[in-house]
């Protein structure tokens, strides 16, 4: 009997002691909100709305980061005096801001803007148009400055259902100088009607309607939704002085062509990304707008969920000039569009941010989707890592007067390998097909032609 109660106790000691570890690491686990892809990634805590993504412990970023295009900016050098008064003046800014105005915005929407310039506003007609066969009923506002799009080309847009032209003035800067030329997406963001906005670039396409990214608790139990770039950060860079915040290497930094926000829940950050996008100190160390929505969310303590999956690239495959007449012609992949996904991995976006500056390219006629036959399809590649991680080395390089991106492997820097198919095994031909009919036939618009071979691999 003795021996039994032994055991017992010697049981439930046992049991406790599990359970005791098993909380301990639950607990751990879930006050870092690891973000992950795991199934219980998108969770925040409710009480203290702290970012998804961060971890209590991180490994500060290198001095240098190979292979990115943004090392130009990483080595701009300001005085200490510069940075403080830079710092004195965005914190001033937040703290005479006025409150977020109650009765001024409602509900969800795409907003977006649109110019003449580069094509933006046939390709954004067609990306809408694309939506709406999507069955996507969301009302959508198109910003412009004043004189960016012609008569005619407002009553193009506004004759697609629920979608709406507005103006932005030029004369409206938040650091009190003139707008940034990048300025425009923040404000045209505060402008719009909407509460719950979804801010889609020109050249962004939606492959699936995005209006179900509304209910996701990984918008729900934050402010924002964020999506990856290709490059990681460098601690040199003057921004982390500027913001007092770490140079995170598990961070990638900021792709947004697409943004999902709440206004209401993070106006004091819009507005400072705002901020940022006018004021031209800012301006040299940092590209554009592109990662002032995730830096001014981090300063505020402003909780987001950043995607964690590292995006994909859509391209061809195609023979340099000089190899055309070789034996074995030697194929090249140039990759031109960042192919985003939801937070459960599944694609939804496809930013086509190079390909609008492209020269006319001799597509080979498709062989296998028949939709496409009477199209000039730039899309024949999928390639991406085999997972994602916080070490991949991305390449923009320039290939007869346009650039491309493409992944590095290298077994020495222990990146994963790479995985390549048919890019219309991961997007619908249909999709593809229906967008380039809305812009009769060529993404491309350019009176300047190319001397690349573009080629078809063989998927069987």
């Amino acid at each position: 009997m003795n021996k039994l109660k032994k055991c017992m106790a010697i049981y439930a000691f046992i049991t406790c002691l599990f359970y005791i570890v098993h909380y301990s690491v639950t607990s751990t686990i879930c006050s870092t909100c690891v973000s992950y892809d795991y199934n219980t990634s998108y969770l925040v805590d409710v009480l203290k709305l702290l970012q998804p993504t961060e971890k209590k412990t991180y490994t500060l970023c290198p001095e240098r980061v190979i292979h990115n295009w943004m090392t130009p900016f990483n080595e701009v050098i300001l005085t200490e005096a510069e940075i403080n008064h830079i710092k004195l003046k965005w914190k001033h800014f937040i703290r005479t801001l006025s409150a977020y105005p109650s009765n001024k915005y409602s509900g969800r929407g795409i907003v977006s803007s649109a110019s003449s310039g580069f094509n933006r506003y046939r390709r954004l007609i067609a990306s809408i148009k694309l939506l709406r066969w999507l069955n996507c009923r969301l009302p959508v506002e198109v910003f412009m400055y004043t004189g960016e799009l012609t008569v005619d080309e407002i009553a193009e847009f506004e004759r697609i259902p629920n979608v709406t032209v507005r103006i932005l003035r030029k004369n409206r800067t938040l650091t009190g100088g003139i707008p940034g030329r990048f300025a425009i997406k923040p404000d045209s963001i505060l402008h719009s009607s909407f509460e719950h906005v979804l801010w889609l670039d020109s050249d962004n396409i939606a492959v699936r309607d995005p209006e179900y990214l509304f209910d996701l608790p990984h918008y729900t139990r934050s402010t924002a939704i964020f999506w990856p770039d290709f490059w990681s950060s460098s601690r040199k860079n003057a921004i982390w002085k500027i913001l007092d915040i770490p140079c995170r290497a598990e961070d990638y930094e900021q792709e947004s062509g697409q943004l999902l926000i709440n206004k209401r829940l993070a106006w004091k950050a819009l507005n400072l990304a705002s901020y940022f996008t006018s004021d031209h100190t800012v301006l040299k160390v940092m590209y554009g707008d592109k990662d002032t929505y995730r830096l001014s969310w981090k300063v505020l303590n402003t909780s987001f969920y950043f995607t964690r999956k590292f995006l994909a690239l859509g391209g061809f495959d195609y023979v340099k000039p000089e190899d055309k007449n070789k034996p074995e012609k030697k194929f090249s992949f140039c990759g031109h569009t960042m192919i985003q996904h939801d937070p459960f991995g599944e694609i939804l976006f496809l930013h086509t941010s190079l390909l609008k500056q492209y020269p006319q390219i001799k597509f080979p006629i498709e062989k296998t989707h028949s939709s496409l036959k009477k199209y000039a399809n730039p899309w024949r590649v999928y390639r991406r890592y085999a997972n994602s991680a916080s070490y991949f080395r991305p390449l923009l390089f320039k290939e007869d007067s346009f650039h491309c991106v493409t992944f590095l492997t290298d077994k020495n820097q222990y990146l994963p390998p790479l995985f390549e198919d048919n890019f219309h095994a991961h997007v619908s031909v249909n999709i593809t097909a229906e967008y380039l009919s809305y812009l009769n036939g060529s993404i491309i618009q350019s009176h300047v032609y190319s001397s690349i071979d573009v080629v078809n691999r063989n998927w069987e």
